[in-house]
């Protein structure tokens, strides 16, 4: 495995937690993290270019703890708007290569912007377009 001072973006099909009032329920979405920030898309297969995602969290204003919702799962919490949304990786590899991809890059922006101010973590793009 090659090593280098920056860990390399991450993208692929997760589960996600879905609750609601009739119960919870777990759909795969496309989801990609870059030096900056996790995109959440509504479908299953990779996005195209002028696709906009349906979410985008800020990587230095997210938390990423391990969760007891499923086996191989992990909440994202947004650090100022403590909203928390659950993944799930397929299987034990997948899930410590998005925990420590995902750990590097939080805890490496958080470090890079440590003296900017706090802001929403979590962007919808569906409110923000309608």
């Amino acid at each position: 495995m090659e090593r280098s001072s920056e860990v390399q973006s991450i993208q692929g099909l997760l589960w996600k937690l879905k609750k609601g009032v009739g119960g919870s329920t777990w759909k795969k979405h496309w989801v990609y993290a870059d030096n900056d920030q996790f995109l959440q898309w509504s479908g299953q297969s990779r996005p195209t270019r002028s696709e906009k995602p349906k979410y985008a969290f800020k990587l230095a204003s997210i938390d990423i703890k391990n969760s007891d919702a499923r086996k191989y799962a992990f909440e994202l919490i947004g650090t100022v708007s403590q909203v928390a949304m659950t993944f799930a990786a397929d299987d034990a590899v997948a899930f410590s290569k998005w925990m420590r991809i995902l750990t590097h890059k939080i805890v490496r922006q958080a470090t890079i912007n440590r003296q900017m101010p706090d802001h929403e973590s979590i962007t919808s793009y569906e409110q923000s377009q309608g």
